[in-house]
């Protein structure tokens, strides 16, 4: 049984990691208007800085190409195809004040609940899942935590078991909203030595950071929205060089 339902199909030859042509959204409900005409190609394998001020549409971005989001007007392709028609190959790390930490669940649970997207609503994990579950655990020094309620653990130590939900998916492109915030040099060296990896190995990886002073050390590409609206998109070396002006 497919999650949640959904059908899959193979992405479309030579097709970018996503596409949004002319894309408008806003939440149900509210007034504002939150992204305006965004048109946006980022190619498989591309490393993306997603920049700008609060309630500037990043997270909002994010949405829209997990599918949390629907547009109301534009067109949104993920590998060439709708939103949700290879959902399998789409990874959204939400903000960490968006998860109930108080929710009584294991370390090894939390990262376990990646792999429902392959197991669908029926299936248990088997031997190959625990086994994804614990190479990951052990690659964001989480091993000997994998027991400990969540609740239980440091700001560095949630935004790593957060991480391992996203990674044990094993999908092709990885959205990441501020990864980065409060966390400790060490889980943040972690995170990032992970990112490259994942980079390195050709996903396509796009973080919303605030963090703009290490943008050229780690990406390679910096997006910048104001009200909505992309306002900037060059390489991030660029960036640095407009910093250092």
């Amino acid at each position: 049984m497919p999650y949640g339902g959904r059908r899959y199909a193979a992405p479309v030859a030579d097709a970018p990691a996503f596409s949004l042509h002319g894309v408008t959204a806003a939440y149900p409900g509210a007034a504002a208007t939150v992204l305006r005409d965004i048109t946006l190609d980022v190619p498989i394998g591309d490393h993306v800085a997603l920049i700008g001020p609060n309630g500037s549409g990043k997270s909002s971005l994010l949405k829209v190409l997990a599918g949390l989001l629907r547009p109301s007007a534009g067109t949104v392709h993920i590998h060439g195809l709708g939103v949700g028609v290879c959902h399998h190959r789409v990874a959204y790390l939400s903000q960490r004040n968006a998860i109930d930490w108080r929710f009584p669940v294991t370390v090894r649970e939390l990262v376990m609940a990646g792999r429902f997207v392959h197991l669908g609503w029926l299936r248990r994990p088997g031997a190959a899942d625990e086994a994804v579950v614990a190479r990951v655990l052990d690659r964001l020094d989480l091993t000997s935590l994998a027991a400990r309620q969540i609740g239980e653990l440091s700001g560095g130590q949630q935004q790593r078991a957060l991480l391992g939900r996203t990674l044990v998916q094993e999908a092709d492109l990885l959205l990441l909203d501020e990864p980065f915030t409060a966390i400790d040099g060490e889980s943040r060296d972690t995170i990032e030595s992970v990112l490259q990896e994942l980079h390195d190995a050709g996903k396509t990886i796009v973080v919303v950071t605030h963090d703009t002073d290490r943008i050229a050390g780690v990406f390679e590409r910096v997006v910048e929205l104001r009200d909505g609206r992309i306002v900037a998109d060059h390489p991030a070396s660029l960036h640095a060089a407009e910093v250092l002006w």
